[in-house]
């Protein structure tokens, strides 16, 4: 096989994100490199999700051959010669670039290593098209409320349905999009991999309990996460449709680097934050008294004054995920405030005073 080093540095890039290197499981320290018909491809795993990066129009004799997955990219990446040529050989795989490297080829009980191919027993209909820059927001505005401990497993993942929802049991965020018109639970693994997909549009296939995100050159498959214990659609309207009866608008930014200089005097053991909601500004104080800051409100209820407590960390990490720097800021029921931006809705819960 004859490539050129830049497209295979690319492409093996790329691959290798989707392999984690599990001790438990060594198919996840592989890949797996296949030519056939001109078409190279490169699949990784992380025991569940499978990714796929494809190139065509490669020079070669057709070969399957499995890989250690760090070995491999590591010296695809240090070659600098124009080309590389692989020749796949009866006990090892032949390198050549700047020099000539064997790579021993893999065996397990005495054979072969078979690679899983989950995508050979599907049957792939009735694909819908999404587009990656709205999958990208949704990814972007989710991905800090979702859960990152596996006590509640479902919590972990990205639900969609009307509209997408992560949530740890504390925050909830929501973005207003239809993305597949079908209601799923995917993990981290598969939005991730999702997301580095190269190129504008990419066809979804839902097959039982698997989908797949597919365009020429990158594939995805993954299971879908079982989301019985997740939060009801109808828990979830209720939460985040309904408004607080006030409301005030500021600048995310200001909000931002006010909460930076606060946050040098908050203690580490209570990571509380004062947000004092005045008659034409909210006032933002640390819960010892000794720091403050003042943030004009673009618009707001004028004559309501109310004093909330949130998380410090919390709170930079959601405004941080906000799309737009206009932030209105829900309040009124001492239990939770309300963040909204364009399509973006989140929920905190309150601390107590």
């Amino acid at each position: 096989m004859k490539i050129k080093t830049s497209e295979l540095q690319e492409l093996v890039s790329r691959a290798s994100v989707g392999s984690v290197s599990n001790k438990l499981l060594p198919i996840t320290s592989l890949m797996e490199i296949e030519l056939v018909g001109g078409e190279l491809k490169l699949a990784t795993t992380d025991g569940s999700t499978y990714l796929y990066v494809k190139q065509s129009g490669v020079d070669g004799e057709d070969f399957k051959v499995v890989v250690e997955t760090s070995r491999f990219s590591k010296l695809v990446k240090k070659i600098t010669s124009d080309y590389i040529y692989i020749d796949l050989q009866e006990k090892y795989l032949n390198v050549k670039g700047n020099g000539e490297y064997k790579i021993e080829l893999l065996f397990d009980n005495g054979g072969e290593i078979n690679y899983p191919n989950p995508l050979g027993a599907l049957e792939l209909v009735n694909p819908r098209t999404i587009k990656l820059a709205d999958i990208n927001s949704v990814y972007d505005a989710l991905k800090s409320s979702r859960a990152m401990t596996t006590k509640v497993m479902s919590l972990t993942g990205y639900c969609f349905g009307k509209r997408a929802v992560t949530t740890d049991g504390y925050i909830m965020s929501g973005v207003d999009i239809n993305m597949f018109n079908n209601q799923c639970l995917l993990s981290e693994s598969v939005l991730n991999l999702v997301c580095r997909a190269p190129g504008d549009k990419m066809q979804v296939y839902f097959v039982e309990n698997s989908v797949v995100f597919e365009s020429p050159t990158y594939v995805v498959y993954g299971e879908l996460m079982d989301d019985s214990d997740y939060p009801t659609e109808n828990t979830i309207d209720t939460l985040l449709s309904a408004t607080a009866s006030n409301k005030c608008d500021v600048s995310k930014t200001r909000l931002l680097n006010a909460l930076d200089r606060l946050e040098l005097f908050v203690s580490m053991d209570d990571r509380g934050i004062v947000l004092n909601f005045n008659e034409d500004s909210l006032m933002i104080t640390t819960a010892l008294g000794s720091g403050a800051e003042y943030i004009p409100y673009r618009d707001g209820v004028k004559d309501v004054v109310q004093q909330n407590v949130v998380n410090i960390d919390f709170l930079i990490t959601q405004l941080k995920s906000m799309p737009d720097d206009l932030v209105t800021i829900e309040y009124g029921d001492n239990r939770k405030i309300r963040l909204v931006a364009g399509n973006v809705t989140k929920i905190l819960a309150l601390m107590a005073n």
